[in-house]
């Protein structure tokens, strides 16, 4: 049985696609040349060590631009998490237009705690490759 959306649920897909738009407007300007100055990492200014997140931003401005193997050198998760973002923005969407939760199988698997500490064990295994490969090389520093 679908069920409609409270105004709490309706709520949180607004503020959802409102930061949405905010980062794929950003990137889309960013990509155009515009010079937008974006925060840092602050794992990166705190601790002088990346966040498992570095690269992405640089990684979906290359997919932005149609540059698939430029974005996978700067973040291999990059391109995935965006198609993953654009699946969300539409379900999203889709929701707020007919009032109703459309229960999807993908967004079922995502709310797994099986399958969040999959992912992320995923990730943070990416990470430390990463940041071990940078060490050895003597480049910490992603940008």
């Amino acid at each position: 049985m679908v069920e409609g959306l409270s105004k709490g649920d309706r709520k949180v897909r607004i503020v959802s696609l409102g930061a949405a738009y905010v980062v794929l407007g950003t990137l889309f300007f960013k990509v155009l040349g515009v010079p937008i100055q974006l925060p840092g990492c602050p794992s990166l200014d705190l601790l002088g060590i990346p966040c498992p997140g570095w690269g992405l931003t640089r990684s979906w401005m290359s997919l932005l631009s149609l540059r698939l193997v430029e974005s996978l050198h700067y973040h291999v998760f990059g391109p995935g998490l965006f198609v993953c973002g654009v699946a969300a923005v539409v379900h999203w969407h889709q929701e707020l237009l007919t009032n109703k939760r459309i229960p999807h199988k993908f967004f079922c698997l995502l709310k797994s705690s099986k399958t969040q500490l999959f992912f992320v064990s995923l990730l943070f295994g990416y990470h430390v490759v990463r940041l071990i490969d940078f060490v050895r090389l003597g480049n910490v520093s992603p940008y």
